[in-house]
């Protein structure tokens, strides 16, 4: 992540929590000190809070944020329901999906393989005068792989795999959808059933959605608020190994990585999707 001249990395080693060099000269400015706190693939996001510059992301025990101008480590918010037992010894946690954050409030969504969907989504609020989040909401359903969620308007977006039945026992399918949160309460607006897609990193541009799925499928949904329709759909066939880079969006060209294989889509023929 690039703040003021200065490429900061999370590295989560026992030595070194974070670095940051100058981009102009590549000498190292500061360190943030490591210890038991552990990367989980999770990239850095640029916070205000006053009118300090702060860095965060996720970690294995949970959120950080780090001064960007000195390399302060400010707070760890932990995650109480997690069981840190396996730290050190199994597998990796991969909270591989940023954090969102507008206008002092800061959303994070992650599941733990070890341990299932339930984590999902949590909103902290950052008044300017405590550095430290004071939570908003939690919403337990919108559980994200990778890839991160997506705020258009005042919905924010992602695909959640979370087991439906555990809140309703009606349901007969825990399927992956697409879901729709208010972000000022949390309250799901919108579940769209992914089923043939997958799990998918997405983006947004101008109310449409588009996503690409771990069954190797990029669909694009037309969205406003809790409403979302498929308009289209492309199956990517090239490429080999897992589905799982995100998609990028530039002048109306669509461009899709599989694996060491790169594809650009003019999204402005529609004839290029299937509908």
């Amino acid at each position: 992540l690039l703040v003021d001249g200065r490429v900061i990395l999370l590295l989560g080693s026992e030595e070194r929590l974070a670095v940051a060099y100058s981009a102009a000269t590549g000498e190292l400015l500061w360190t943030t000190p490591g210890g038991p706190v552990r990367n989980a693939y999770g990239a850095l996001i640029p916070v205000q809070i006053g009118n300090r510059k702060v860095v965060a992301g996720l970690v294995q025990q949970g959120q950080v944020a780090i001064d960007a101008a000195t390399g302060e480590l400010l707070w760890l918010d932990t995650i109480p329901e997690l069981d840190d037992t396996h730290l050190g010894a199994g597998p990796l946690r991969t909270f591989a999906s940023p954090p969102i954050y507008r206008d002092g409030e800061l959303v994070r969504t992650l599941i733990d393989y070890e341990q299932g969907a339930r984590l999902g989504a949590r909103m902290g609020r950052l008044d300017g005068t405590t550095l430290r989040p004071t939570t908003a909401w939690n919403q337990p359903a919108f559980g994200v792989h990778y890839g991160g969620a997506a705020l258009w308007n005042e919905t924010l977006y992602g695909v959640a795999s979370y087991d439906r039945r555990q809140a309703n026992p009606e349901e007969e399918d825990p399927q992956i959808s697409l879901m729709a949160v208010h972000w000022a309460t949390g309250k799901i607006v919108g579940d769209l059933p992914f089923k043939g897609i997958g799990k998918a990193p997405l983006i947004i541009a101008d109310g449409l959605l588009i996503a690409y799925g771990g069954d190797g499928i990029v669909v694009l949904v037309e969205v406003n608020g809790g409403d979302m329709r498929i308009t289209g759909r492309l199956r990517i066939n090239f490429g080999s190994g897992p589905h799982i880079t995100s998609p990028a969006l530039a002048d109306g060209i669509l461009y899709i990585r599989h694996h060491a294989t790169m594809a650009t889509y003019d999204l402005r023929q529609t004839n290029l999707l299937e509908q």
